[in-house]
């Protein structure tokens, strides 16, 4: 079962309503679990909230959560990439053996 603050992310108001901040902490508590499709997903949210509001942060600012961001978002998403290589092989692999 999902825990509910990753189903946060389905209710689109509810995300809106969240802060930059918000969502990065929810993608490194998805991160620190091992839950990395979460971790992409939030991270991406984050993004979207960071460029929303790029007019009304600092520039050093908006540089230095993006550089974070991003940094979270790439290994998110290798992991998230290797998961589902190692899956399909895996897949393929039972298949010939039956």
């Amino acid at each position: 079962m999902m825990p509910t603050y990753f189903r946060f992310r389905n209710t689109h108001w509810l995300t809106y309503l969240l802060t930059v901040e918000d969502c990065i902490d929810l993608g490194r508590l998805a991160y620190d679990k091992g839950d990395f499709y979460h971790t992409v997903m939030w991270m991406e949210h984050a993004l979207q909230q960071l460029e929303l509001r790029k007019q009304n942060i600092s520039h050093n600012y908006h540089n230095r959560t993006q550089a974070i961001v991003l940094d979270y978002l790439s290994f998110a998403t290798f992991k998230v990439s290797v998961n589902n290589v190692i899956y399909r092989i895996s897949l393929k692999t039972k298949k010939q053996l039956s």
